[in-house]
């Protein structure tokens, strides 16, 4: 029954994240042509305008493109299972771990889609505004990279970053939902209230753990040569990441089990 509610969830939600894909991806084709026709910078202290612009018109629409996504997938799980819809959807013979499963891998799929896509277009856009900021035509933002950092941990870690956050979210998504039509009115502030009660006591945690690393990270820092500074923060970030990752995937499990119990046992359709 999972596949069947999987393939109706696809009919019914493809159209509009397909949409926002390729769009973000003719809004990038446009900024890297239109910075590959700006003359480079005259020298180090000099930065073209027209390029700044550019590549913060790109950055501002991918953004916005990733927010609607996100918006869309939350608006649909609250109309097919907490509205008028919900009344169906609850008396088809599936259990809610399938109705729940159904919306988060077709919504996790189309958020994770979009932010690899955002991942792997913006490095060319940053590589040609790099450029256009250098006076040597020689100098490629990859190979700068390459010399402080591990590329292939980094991707590494951007894809299950990536994997881990949008599945995070959307349960997060769901969690704030769920607790909201407990209420008896205002549900979908409540919901909303929710999500930023969830979203700070996530930054706290956060905090909490990463504070001494970045304390650490403060007091050790080795600024006698640039290669040195860069590999420590390298270092640094990777530890933040993976603790982002681990923080991140905590909270998706409490979220799902949050959302299961309620679904199954607090169900207020009124």
């Amino acid at each position: 029954m999972l596949g069947k509610l999987l393939k109706h969830e696809f009919k019914e939600t493809w159209k509009l994240p397909v949409l926002v894909c390729v769009l973000v991806f003719a809004v990038f084709l446009a900024t890297y042509w239109y910075l590959g026709n700006i003359p480079p910078a005259a020298s180090e202290d000099e930065i073209s305008m027209a390029a700044m612009m550019a590549f913060l018109l790109f950055t501002i629409a991918v953004i916005c493109g990733n927010f609607a996504l996100l918006i869309y997938l939350a608006v649909r799980f609250y109309k097919n299972l907490y509205t008028d819809e919900g009344y169906l959807m609850h008396t088809l013979p599936v259990t809610p771990r399938s109705l729940i499963l159904s919306k988060l891998i077709l919504s996790s799929s189309w958020m994770i889609l979009i932010s690899f896509e955002i991942f792997f277009t913006i490095f060319p856009v940053m590589e040609r505004f790099f450029q256009l900021l250098s006076t040597d035509p020689q100098i490629s933002l990859y190979t700068a990279l390459g010399e402080y950092i591990s590329i292939s941990e980094f991707v590494l870690l951007v894809v299950v970053s990536v994997i881990i956050s949008s599945i995070s979210s959307m349960l997060t998504i769901y969690a704030s939902i769920s607790l909201g039509q407990l209420f008896g009115k205002h549900k979908v502030l409540a919901s909303v209230l929710c999500y930023i009660g969830f979203s700070a006591i996530t930054q706290i945690i956060t905090s909490i753990f990463m504070t001494p690393y970045m304390v650490s990270y403060v007091i050790t820092l080795d600024t006698t040569t640039a290669a040195a500074a860069s590999f420590q923060f390298w270092e640094f970030f990777r530890t933040i990441l993976w603790i982002g990752v681990g923080i991140s995937a905590i909270l998706a499990v409490l979220c799902y089990i949050l959302t299961e119990y309620i679904m199954k046992k607090c169900l207020n359709l009124d």
